[in-house]
């Protein structure tokens, strides 16, 4: 598969807002990689079926883009993976010969689901067919089941005492479900002709907290070793019956893993707009270096409206 992915401006660090074109194809998916979780776009398309995923490492994608062309059917998919559900503990070993049987081993925690991806996009629209975005927690993995006691060996004449069976392993707990991503989609008409109106029923979200993992169930207890007759004189005779060993003890279930956070999501058009009534009166027309310089004043008065609005969001 090939990519668009065009370097307008000079490489800065990983941690700063890098100046860059990105464009996906038509059905294709592009991978989101660890260093380019900031990104400030002069222009965003996403093609008709565009994907974007993201590789391993990924927490958050902030996206800036002066420019934003988004086809039909385009997906964010930026769900936290569900965690595995462990193996079963083994059963114990049985005793031998006038030994206990062992306990079984508790059960190991389910794998907890990843967290989603935090996604903040700001983008100047000239079109828009319809976008999902999905920031949810993974699922948390079920606890294991405990393992099952070993069953007590035999209770023979040569035995102290009779053989009890091994105790029950616990089941494990559940596995965490991760915490769904927060959505903030702040937007704006690049193009004067485009009515946003809409806009905000085309950009639909799933961030739905991961579910916590069903707890494992508990093994089994090892069986009790077998009663017997020993030579005894008593009045009724001279064997008695000696009563064998009990079953190991029996144990509890794991606890159900905790349910991921929820995710704070914001779709909404950002109450940024230059319209030509606003603009100062002038005595002269302008020419293409001050046209130009009063575009760049612009853009820079648009930045620091969107970081001021950042900020606010931060403080609520």
């Amino acid at each position: 598969m090939k990519y668009l992915l065009l370097m307008t401006s000079a490489l800065l660090s990983a941690s700063a807002w890098s100046l860059t074109t990105l464009e996906v194809p038509t059905g294709e998916t592009y991978t989101v990689a660890v260093d380019q979780q900031r990104l400030s776009l002069t222009s965003l398309t996403l093609g008709d079926g565009a994907r974007i995923r993201f590789a391993d490492g990924v927490s958050q994608w902030q996206v800036r883009a002066d420019r934003a062309v988004i086809g039909s059917d385009v997906l964010i998919e930026g769900a936290g993976a569900s965690g595995e559900t462990t193996a079963v503990s083994a059963k114990a070993q049985s005793g031998s010969s006038c030994k206990d049987g062992l306990a079984g081993e508790n059960g190991a925690k389910g794998i907890d689901g990843s967290n989603g991806v935090s996604i903040r996009l700001q983008i100047g629209l000239v079109s828009l067919g319809d976008m999902l975005i999905n920031t949810s927690g993974g699922h948390g993995g079920i606890g294991a089941q405990g393992g099952n006691g070993g069953d007590a060996g035999g209770f023979e004449k040569k035995c102290s005492r009779a053989p009890v069976g091994g105790d029950a392993g616990a089941g494990g707990a559940g596995g965490a479900g991760g915490d769904a991503g927060d959505i903030t989609v702040l937007f704006w008409a690049a193009d004067p002709a485009l009515n946003v109106s809409p806009v905000a029923n085309l950009i639909r979200t799933e961030a739905s907290p991961g579910n916590g993992g069903e707890a494992g169930q508990p093994g089994q207890p090892g069986a009790g070793s077998g009663g017997r007759y020993v030579k005894r004189k008593t009045l009724t005779g001279s064997r008695v019956w000696v009563a064998g060993g009990s079953e190991g003890a029996t144990a509890e279930a794991g606890a159900p893993g905790k349910t991921g956070d929820q995710a704070k999501v914001l779709v909404e058009q950002a109450l940024i707009s230059v319209a030509p009534a606003l603009m100062p009166a002038r005595s002269k027309p302008l020419t293409a270096s001050s046209q130009q310089a009063e575009i760049e004043a612009i853009k820079q008065e648009l930045r620091s409206l969107i970081q001021r609005l950042e900020q606010l969001e931060v403080s609520q």
